[in-house]
């Protein structure tokens, strides 16, 4: 079992280098000065969580996209998070992501200009971090059933930069599974990734930490009927540390 899960971590690692170093290789989106409604493909490496074994990753090398045409551009400031400009703009995690094209796993860097529904709030002032996990929040829900399990981060664990989610999301024919996520600051989840394909002790999600911040966190991994209800037994959440500390 030891060498399974070396064998597994290995390959995972790897692949997160190769995937890393190829989404770092390429430009950002370019954004024209007008706006404008005509579709813009943009070319990118997506991710796909597979159910073969030892962690393997799918990858795509295209994906056809239209920036939003509407959007305002914005010039990314120092201590932006992709999630810290959804709550300020009026948007969502995945509706900010897809609005600019961006691949999942993808961050945001200081100086670079994005699309953004509705220019930032002036007044927000970003949440401190929560630096450690509290005592009541230390366990992990749910994880106790075959249809949903998070085999790795353990909880608790300490994971920065890009890690893989690994773990089982069993679906009933028509169902799909969620990985959403909580800042110890939040009283909610935010929506991070939904797939139709199940997987078996694989891959659920490459997550970047860089996305969310610094601090303690909740990963919850939901698993959802065809008409998008939670399944019995389709819940695992646990807490971790995002960054290095």
């Amino acid at each position: 079992d030891d060498a399974r899960e070396i064998a597994r971590a290995n390959l995972t690692l790897t692949a997160i280098r190769e995937t890393v170093v190829a989404t770092r290789s390429l430009p950002a989106p370019a954004y024209a000065a007008t706006m404008t409604s005509t579709p813009l493909p943009q070319y990118f490496i997506y991710l796909v969580p597979t159910p073969t074994a030892y962690g393997s990753i799918e990858v795509s090398a295209r994906m056809d996209c239209e920036i939003a045409p509407n959007w305002l551009s914005y010039e990314v400031k120092e201590g932006d998070t992709l999630l810290s400009l959804a709550q300020t703009t009026g948007s969502s995690l995945i509706d900010l992501r897809e609005g600019n094209c961006f691949e999942p796993i993808r961050g945001i860097f200081a100086g670079e200009r994005m699309r953004v529904p509705r220019h930032p709030a002036p007044s927000f002032k970003p949440p401190a971090p929560v630096m450690q996990i509290e005592a009541e929040a230390a366990s992990a829900l749910g994880c106790d059933r075959l249809k949903a399990q998070i085999e790795s981060p353990v909880p608790s664990a300490n994971v920065e930069g890009v890690f893989a989610l690994i773990g089982s999301a069993f679906l009933p024919e028509g169902g799909r599974y969620q990985i959403a996520i909580k800042p110890g600051w939040s009283a909610e989840f935010y929506l991070y990734l939904e797939s139709d394909r199940p997987v078996s002790s694989d891959v659920l999600a490459l997550i970047n930490t860089e996305i969310f911040g610094d601090g303690a966190h909740r990963l919850r991994l939901a698993v959802k009927d065809s008409v998008g209800e939670l399944i019995e037994g389709g819940i695992c959440e646990i807490p971790v540390m995002f960054g290095s500390h």
